[in-house]
């Protein structure tokens, strides 16, 4: 075999790879089986011949300052919002986007999430049904995408670490196609599997489940002036799927003497200060 010809079947081992893991990190997102998901690709990347990722399997994102809240209600008051009125926002959004990366000047990594408001006019959530919504969710480009009344940016706790892990990896010429090249005594080049590529694969599912554990959770508090339809998804961080939530609003949840079900259908003292209020796109 030449070394061209290995390169292309690593090649093509590592995009299967990668496709199953993503498969799987769908499901566990479908389902809520966010706890039996997670103990699932655990066992995946300890069975992996590195160690590196290891700190992802204690990995818990938090809002212990209630950033989430503060940055929906935000989004309103910017969009222009007047409670009492009718309807008009009926989409939401919530992102873990790469944009919302930064490092502090103690060199201290954070993370936040976009916070996007969408009105009828756009795309009228409420009024379409599951699979169409999870059809748009799906496709290469929403009905919806990029066309957001405002834009925020909303801290979250507990990816300090594992961003600075993921920043210290070595990364060769080929690493983000599964190999490595590598000369032998004689001079001559062969390819090989990179272990590492194949363990941020599923250290980065890892962070996909537990964001969108996280969002569940947070979402079940979460107080919105009436109900919509709200996007749990990502910004070029392709590893994450999208998923929506149908939740009702604050009026819906004081009549509700438990907390209503959720399911699925297809800067404050103290705190860091590194993102602020992000800017509408053109």
């Amino acid at each position: 075999m030449t070394v061209d010809s290995e390169r292309a079947r690593l090649i093509e081992a590592f995009r299967a790879w990668k496709s199953e893991i993503f498969a799987l990190t769908r499901e566990i997102v479908a389902q809520r089986a966010f706890s039996s998901g997670k103990d699932e690709l655990a066992a995946i990347l300890k069975d992996l011949p590195v160690r590196n990722f290891d700190p992802v399997l204690d990995l818990r994102i938090s809002d212990g300052a209630g950033e989430i809240q503060r940055t929906t209600n935000a989004a309103f008051r910017h969009a222009g919002y007047q409670p009492g009125t009718p309807e008009t926002f009926t989409g939401l959004g919530f992102d873990l986007s790469a944009h919302e990366r930064a490092v502090d000047t103690a060199g201290r990594f954070h993370q936040g999430i976009e916070v996007s408001l969408y009105n009828r006019g756009v795309y009228d959530f409420l009024a379409k049904a599951d699979a169409e919504i999870a059809d748009e969710c799906n496709a290469v480009g929403s009905a919806w995408q990029g066309a957001f009344d405002t834009i925020e940016s909303a801290p979250i706790d507990g990816m300090h670490d594992v961003l600075a892990l993921a920043a210290t990896i070595p990364r060769g010429d080929h690493y983000h196609y599964g190999f490595v090249t590598e000369v032998t005594p004689t001079g001559t080049s062969t390819a090989a599997h990179e272990p590492l590529a194949y363990a941020e694969v599923v250290f980065n599912a890892l962070i996909a489940v537990e964001f969108h554990r996280f969002m569940r959770d947070c979402l079940q508090k979460l107080d919105l002036p009436h109900s919509m339809v709200v996007i749990v998804a990502e910004h070029d961080l392709i590893y994450v799927p999208h998923t929506h939530y149908r939740l009702p609003g604050s009026a819906a949840r004081e009549r509700s003497p438990t907390p209503p079900s959720i399911r699925q259908v297809a800067s404050t003292p103290g705190k860091t200060a590194v993102f602020g209020r992000r800017p509408q796109r053109p």
